[in-house]
């Protein structure tokens, strides 16, 4: 390793501009690739929380929603549904059950899960946070090559089919 003197003679430095740098660099442009898996609205089951009488009290059961909008991102999904009637008592939904279940209402197979299986067989989870009021935002744990997902299982047992879009 050279220091000093002898770092200045084997290797030289020409300073051209001296002073603080800043650079603005503008992602506008960048590639978000983003797939739409519905072309029409779809039913599919979801956790549904609800207001009781009296507001502190909730109460959840599994309800069919209408789903309008899904879109596959590389870290997650995020799905729009309309809200389920009554609207007056609707608090917000889980998208997928078994991992917000009570254990009485949990199935203990993949019936009542979303997941991605790849072409691999391999089965991506995701994890929605907080429950949605309008559209629930669900994230995997490791980025998702979209080219290479066969399908989204949704609870109830909905499978939706991923085509990657013409060019």
């Amino acid at each position: 390793m050279l220091e000093g003197e002898e770092a200045q003679r084997v290797h030289p430095q020409t300073v051209l501009a001296a002073g603080d740098w800043k650079f603005e660099i503008e992602l506008k442009q960048a590639d978000w690739e983003m797939v739409e898996l519905l072309s029409d609205s779809i039913s599919a089951k979801a956790l549904v929380t609800r207001v009781g009488e009296k507001e502190y009290e909730l109460t959840e059961a599994v309800e069919t929603i209408t789903i309008t909008s899904i879109q596959l991102r590389p870290l997650g999904i995020t799905v729009a549904f309309e809200k389920p009637e009554p609207v007056e008592t609707f608090d917000c939904i889980y998208l997928n059950v078994n991992q917000f279940s009570a254990a009485d209402q949990r199935n203990s197979s993949d019936e009542n899960d979303l997941f991605l299986m790849m072409n691999d067989g391999t089965k991506v989870e995701f994890h929605q946070t907080m429950g949605a009021k309008e559209t629930a935002y669900l994230r995997s744990d490791s980025p998702i090559v979209l080219s290479e997902v066969d399908y989204l299982h949704l609870s109830g047992g909905v499978k939706i089919a991923v085509v990657e879009p013409a060019p």
